[in-house]
C-alpha cells in the first residue's frame, strides 16, 4: 500500500488526467452537436463546462491542502469538496437556465452526464491496464 505524498501525487495526476479528458470531451461533444444547431452546441458546452468545473472544485478541495494526518479530517475534506461541487454545478445550471433562452435541457444534461462519467471510466481503465502490464 502506498503512503503519504506518493499516493497523493499519483491521485493528483489521475485527477489532472480526468479533468483534461473532460475538457477535451466537452469540446468534442460541442463540435459534434454543431450540425444540430448553434443553440444545441451551446447547451452541450454549458453541460460539459458544469461537469468540468465541478471536478476542478472537488479536486481543489480534496487535494489542494492534502494532509493525511487524521482520517476524520480527510473524510471531512471529501464531504466538503462534494458539497461545494454540487453547489457549483447547481449554480451553473441555475444561471444557464435563467440566462439562456430556448434552452435544450436534454443536450445540457446529456453532455453533463457524458462528460462526468466517461472520462472517469476511461482513465481508470487506462490506469488499470497500465498497472497490470507492469506486474507481468
Amino acid at each position: 500500500m502506498r503512503v503519504g505524498g506518493y499516493m497523493a501525487m499519483t491521485e493528483r495526476r489521475r485527477v489532472g488526467r480526468i479533468v483534461r479528458t473532460q475538457g477535451l470531451l466537452t469540446a468534442m461533444l460541442a463540435i459534434v452537436a454543431l450540425p444540430f444547431g448553434v443553440s444545441s452546441a451551446r447547451d452541450v458546452l454549458c453541460g460539459g463546462i458544469a461537469a468540468v468545473l465541478g471536478s476542478v472544485v472537488f479536486a481543489y478541495f480534496t487535494f489542494g491542502c492534502y494532509q493525511a494526518a487524521r482520517p476524520d479530517a480527510i473524510v471531512r475534506q471529501l464531504y466538503l469538496g462534494q458539497l461545494v461541487r454540487f453547489s457549483v454545478i447547481a449554480g451553473i445550471f441555475l444561471v444557464v437556465a435563467l440566462v439562456l433562452s430556448n434552452l435544450n435541457p436534454v443536450a445540457l444534461l446529456a453532455a453533463f452526464f457524458i462528460v462526468q462519467i466517461l472520462p472517469l471510466i476511461a482513465v481508470n481503465l487506462y490506469d488499470r491496464n497500465m498497472s497490470s502490464g507492469q506486474r507481468k
